[in-house]
């Protein structure tokens, strides 16, 4: 007999913690504390490998940054639904009087183990790089320059260090700033970006900061901690609260074959159990969850579409695992997101 709670539980019981957290009057007053200082509408385009927490490594209050995520962090602006929920955001912070800021990022891993790497880029740096790069040209081709400016992140996960590029050869790779203080490294910045405005270096300068702060507190990881370790499939959006590195893989509608990203993070699942049987080691939890979401902002008809998108999104998730990766048991959880309060609201879960 286990006393391992399932991690579908473990889920749904994080879930509600955080809401509580983010709901209350303190958290509150930090977020608006942070944009009444920080006001420009971060974006954040990444792969949706667990270990990739872009809160977590930047040491930013939750709910500040826009996520989105495919597999291999691959995206185009001409893919109908990502663009559109992209220039939503843009325009409502236009609207408000806000710049924005699109951190286009790829990731890799630098240690002796290839497959430590991005497997939706083929473990190919260069090839995740030019993504990156291809969808900032995109951002300004669209949006021109002054208002958005995209910009691309390198990560790098062994350290979770961040490499901000200019899109030539000069970059600012973290791992090489121990020890800069802020100062230096707004500097550091300043030349990077001659062309981005002093308020929107101004909210950039923190991710950098916290970033460097984060990379000395994870110093000395194992192996183990730097590989893959997800045992949840995230379908959908709202996924803001779940700012736990390494636990799921989080995959967004946002791009052509977006269920054929499902399959694969079942498949990477299945090779992570397989390793956990072969070594012994046992996760903190047990078994698999797939998680369908969407998200809403008002109880009304908008959470009503966000109910049926989440529950679309189950039937397609449970018809890709069962076609390619047969005999997985996993936990499913059909709900939706309040974005005003991050608290998932449950509609079905069922046994596969």
């Amino acid at each position: 007999m286990t006393n391992r709670t399932h991690i579908a539980d473990f889920i749904v019981a994080w879930n509600r913690g955080q809401s509580q957290k983010y709901s209350s009057p303190g958290a509150q007053l930090e977020r608006e504390k942070y944009l009444g200082k920080h006001p420009t509408r971060i974006i954040k385009t990444l792969c949706m490998d667990g270990r990739i927490n872009l809160a977590t490594m930047t040491q930013t209050p939750p709910g500040i940054m826009y996520p989105f995520r495919t597999m291999g962090g691959k995206f185009d602006m001409g893919y109908p639904y990502y663009s559109e929920v992209v220039h939503d955001l843009v325009q409502d912070a236009v609207h408000h009087g806000h710049d924005v800021l699109k951190l286009c990022t790829y990731h890799f891993s630098e240690g002796d183990n290839p497959h430590r790497g991005c497997k939706g880029m083929a473990y190919d740096i260069d090839l995740g790089r030019t993504s990156a790069l291809d969808l900032k040209r995109q951002v300004e081709y669209i949006y021109g320059k002054g208002t958005v400016y995209p910009i691309v992140i390198g990560i790098e996960t062994d350290s979770d260090a961040l490499i901000f590029h200019n899109g030539g050869e000069h970059v600012l790779d973290l791992r090489m700033c121990a020890g800069f203080s802020e100062a230096a490294l707004r500097r550091e910045l300043e030349r990077l970006y001659p062309e981005m405005s002093e308020r929107v270096l101004n909210d950039l300068l923190p991710f950098a900061v916290g970033n460097l702060k984060h990379i000395e507190d994870v110093k000395g990881r194992t192996p183990i901690e730097m590989g893959h370790l997800e045992q949840v499939i995230c379908v959908g959006r709202g996924y803001g609260w779940l700012h736990l590195p390494n636990v799921a893989f989080i995959i967004g509608p946002f791009s052509e074959d977006w269920p054929a990203e499902i399959a694969a993070a079942g498949g990477m699942i299945r090779k992570n159990m397989d390793e956990w049987k072969r070594t012994g080691r046992k996760p903190e939890h047990e078994g698999v969850a797939v998680l369908c979401s969407s998200a809403y902002f008002e109880r009304n008809i908008e959470s009503l579409r966000a109910e049926t998108r989440a529950r679309y999104f189950a039937r397609v998730a449970t018809e890709v695992l069962r076609a390619h990766v047969p005999g997985l048991r996993f936990k499913l959880i059909i709900a939706a997101t309040d974005m005003q309060t991050q608290l998932l609201d449950m509609f079905d879960q069922s046994e596969f």
